[in-house]
């Protein structure tokens, strides 16, 4: 479309076109398919891949693994920017099942939204914020250190809390200049990729249970 100003100046003379009609009127094809435009998705949600009864099983398996206290880049001292309780869930016999369950959703939401280069995940990550300690993790990213040529490319939050057991610590995301505050729902799984900026905001009253994971791949070039 020309604009009213090349129509009004002598531009509009000087416009060429270095291909021939029998190239301007050629098309490979006669539709556009949507799926064409390849864009990364800020995240993603999933409901009901869990059921309440497996969620009470995490919670209660959970609780007999042994509590830290969060850390922020690798120091062992709590902080005002990080405070929350965490626990490894190791990979054994007991926890075999969850890995493989949660390993093919990684792997269908990646192959249908991300199409990242993924090769392994840590393990994943118990958490609990409680009102007791003002529980919040600050804005913060997730990806940043590198290991033998591997770094974190996609998180996974999953909330195991119902929602009217806590107050306050909202997952939000800071995807555009209005942030996106995930809505609270018992089971829900977001996806995102580890360099969107977000934190959990204070929890005020309850405790706000969830489980963790980053996903890594080949360094991104």
């Amino acid at each position: 479309m020309i604009s009213k100003y090349l129509k009004s100046s002598n531009l509009k003379e000087k416009i060429k076109y270095p291909i021939s009609d029998d190239e301007l009127n050629y098309s490979d094809s006669q539709r556009w398919f949507l799926n064409e435009i390849h864009s990364i998705q800020n995240f993603y949600q999933v409901d009901d891949y869990f059921s309440d009864f497996e969620i009470e099983e995490i919670i209660n398996f959970c609780g007999k693994i042994e509590r830290i206290s969060g850390s922020v880049s690798g120091s062992e001292e709590p902080t005002d920017y990080r405070s929350s309780e965490i626990s490894w869930i190791p990979i054994n016999k007991f926890t075999y099942s969850l890995y493989q369950k949660i390993t093919k959703l990684i792997l269908d939401v990646n192959e249908s939204f991300y199409k990242f280069d993924l090769v392994s995940f840590e393990r994943l990550q118990f958490t609990r914020y409680s009102s007791h300690y003002y529980g919040l993790y600050d804005r913060h990213t997730d990806c940043g250190s590198i290991h033998n040529g591997i770094e974190r490319k996609l998180s996974m939050v999953i909330q195991l809390s119902n929602p009217q057991e806590y107050a306050g610590g909202d997952l939000i995301l800071y995807t555009s200049k209005i942030p996106s505050i995930i809505e609270r729902k018992r089971g829900r799984i977001v996806f995102f990729p580890s360099h969107i900026l977000h934190e959990v905001t204070p929890v005020t009253s309850g405790n706000r249970l969830s489980l963790v994971g980053w996903i890594s791949g080949p360094c991104l070039k």
